[in-house]
């Protein structure tokens, strides 16, 4: 099985190709990367 890190973007676009990639049982996503903005605490790409 193929070990993967995903940057994880907060959406609902990426929860359900997450969802579909664990459904499939081919990839082992290992981490999910993400950016914050330090001064608001938040994901940057849905803040």
């Amino acid at each position: 099985m193929k070990k993967a890190y995903f940057n994880w973007s907060s959406g609902k676009d990426f929860a359900l190709a997450l969802y579909k990639v664990l459904k499939e049982k081919k990839i082992k996503v290992d981490k999910l990367v993400t950016n914050m903005n330090r001064d608001y605490k938040r994901v940057s790409m849905h803040g």
